[in-house]
């Protein structure tokens, strides 16, 4: 997007004339590495494809992107008083050979990378001296802690190893589905999709290192909602694959799980098709038709005749040389964690409940596909103090905290849109979902 000027500054006071047309005639093209393990990050090319496969994919993005226009444009102002959050992560390691099988050392140090990157205490952030991109330089105020707690409510460490007999299962599929993401595919279940941050490391074909979600990308199949990223670029311990050695691979895919896109936009051509047309819908971000695929640079270039904020995490700069999110990128993460994903601030909604595909005894709900009323029979021995929640397949709550009595009760869901939704019914002790269509 162009970038913001009503922020009060001037690239040519920083930025000589002399200089941008020296960079134009190609001194910018001079320092490319020619190293040929470039980063491949696979998430716009899959949302991509899901999007043009699946119109309920595409009708969700987009009804989202209106909706988090929407929430930024009433909450920039009270962005930097936010409370901090934490996100709670499970690790699935599912490996097959055995330098695969990476240690907790190494998870470990991942969560370290994560919260120095988005809390802006990252040492990298020292390379970024341009004045116009240090005034917008973002704490996310977002933090990262391994899960404690696992579904079936034993104490954890956060980290679930996985042996696969599948080479390279994080590329392998089966009718349509990732198999790493499934336990009887090879590879493992997700752990409370809705309230936790599922990563699966695991090897990949073609030099693909890191694929996320999109929020609403997994409108059918949301127990694939996530991050799958090679064991090779996971963490900043010894001997991983330069130039991804330093934990940045996914910092930047946790960017595109919290809606970032890259900052050239939605092209996902590789090497992509890149003009200055593209827009990562972030206000503070240049525009830029160069992915800085392979390059570490410490001075300032420029692709779209402006300054390239080639320090942020959203690019493919190397490992060493990426330093910060802006302002409207913190905005527009904080607005994915409010409208799209903000069942990751509840995690101790993950429970044998949570998992648990069957309601409590004595509780029926009818019909399923609903067209507009849909009914809940309590039977009379069932005690009362049940309550019903309504979430989408993204983890948004869409009803929530609503008495039931015994015998019949009716809520009308006329006003959803056609799609999966999940119902929660609980108490103090027990609680079940199940899932439901809504066809008008």
């Amino acid at each position: 997007m162009i970038f913001d000027l009503r922020l009060g500054h001037s690239y040519e006071k920083y930025f000589p004339v002399f200089l941008i047309k020296f960079l134009f005639t190609g001194f910018l093209y001079s320092f490319m590495i020619s190293s040929g393990d470039a980063q491949h990050c696979l998430s716009q090319k899959m949302l991509n494809v899901q999007a043009a496969s699946h119109n309920n994919v595409a009708d969700y993005r987009a009804e989202l992107e209106t909706r988090t226009l929407d929430w930024i444009e009433k909450s920039r102002q009270a962005i930097s008083f936010r409370e901090l959050q934490t996100i709670e992560v499970v690790v699935h390691v599912v490996w097959n050979q055995t330098d695969e099988m990476i240690s907790e050392e190494q998870v470990l140090s991942q969560i370290e990378v994560l919260n120095e990157d988005y809390r802006m205490l990252n040492a990298s952030l020292n390379l970024v001296t341009f004045p116009l991109f240090l005034d917008i330089a973002a704490d996310m105020e977002i933090e990262f802690k391994l899960a404690t707690i696992d579904p079936s409510g034993n104490p954890t460490n956060g980290i679930h190893y996985v042996h696969t007999d599948i080479p390279n299962i994080a590329s392998k599929y089966s009718a349509g589905m990732r198999r790493i993401c499934h336990e009887d595919l090879g590879g493992a279940d997700a752990w409370c999709y809705h309230n936790y941050l599922n990563i699966w490391v695991g090897g990949f074909d073609g030099g693909v290192i890191g694929e996320a979600s999109f929020p609403g990308q997994e409108i059918n199949h949301p127990e694939e909602d996530g991050i799958r990223i090679a064991p090779g670029v996971f963490g900043r311990t010894p001997n991983l694959q330069e130039p991804y050695h330093l934990g940045r691979t996914l910092t930047h895919e946790v960017g595109h799980f919290f809606n970032l896109l890259h900052l050239w936009g939605e092209s996902d051509d590789d090497p992509p098709n890149l003009d200055c047309t593209g827009d990562d819908g972030v206000a503070d971000t240049p525009k830029q038709a160069f992915t800085y695929k392979n390059t570490c640079f410490s001075s300032i270039h420029q692709s779209c005749g402006t300054p390239d904020m080639h320090f942020n995490f959203m690019n493919y700069t190397d490992d060493a040389c990426m330093a910060m999110f802006t302002q409207g990128q913190k905005l527009r993460v904080w607005a994915s964690i409010q409208l799209s994903r903000s069942a990751l601030l509840n995690p101790s909604g993950c429970s044998v409940a949570t998992q648990n595909l069957t309601l409590p005894a004595g509780v029926k709900i009818f019909p399923n596909p609903v067209v507009d009323e849909l009914q809940i029979n309590l039977a009379t021995e069932v005690t009362n103090g049940l309550t019903l929640e309504i979430f989408d397949i993204s983890g948004q709550r869409i009803f929530g905290n609503i008495f039931l009595k015994t015998g019949n009760n009716s809520l009308s869901l006329g006003n959803l849109k056609n799609g999966l939704y999940i119902v929660k019914i609980s108490d103090d002790e027990y609680s079940g979902i199940e899932k439901i269509a809504v066809i008008h």
